[in-house]
Parts: structure tokens; C-alpha cells; sequence
């Protein structure tokens, strides 16, 4: 099993559980900044992507070869 969500969310779950982190505090730190940038004169679409982050907690693994 796998989530995505922001870390700090998983870590507070009663068994583990490995997860895909969202960074919402930059994500919502972008989303500032071109609202910022776009306020005075309109910009085309902009599209920014943001490396996944993978903590493992042993929830996932490998398919066993059999």
C-alpha cells in the first residue's frame, strides 16, 4: 500500500506506511508567485513540475518472482 499525501500526514498513522509526499508548502508557495506575477498583465498557462519524494515504510514491495 502507498499514499500520496503530505509526509508529516502518514507519519502520524498506527501502522506504516510508505508514501509519496506532496509538497503542499511549495506547491502553494508557486501558486503564489504566479498569481503575484500575473496580476499586473496576464501570462499564458504555465506548467511546473516537482520531483516526487518516496519514503518507504515498508508498506510496498517487490512482486515475488513465483
Amino acid at each position: 500500500m502507498l499514499a500520496v499525501s503530505p509526509r508529516g500526514l502518514a507519519e502520524h498513522l498506527a501502522v506504516p506506511l510508505s508514501v509519496i509526499d506532496v509538497p503542499s508548502v511549495e506547491i502553494g508557495r508557486i501558486a503564489v508567485q504566479m498569481a503575484v506575477e500575473r496580476q499586473d498583465e496576464p501570462l499564458p498557462a504555465e506548467t511546473r513540475l516537482l520531483a516526487p519524494v518516496l519514503t518507504e515504510n515498508g508498506s510496498c514491495a517487490a512482486p515475488s518472482a513465483g
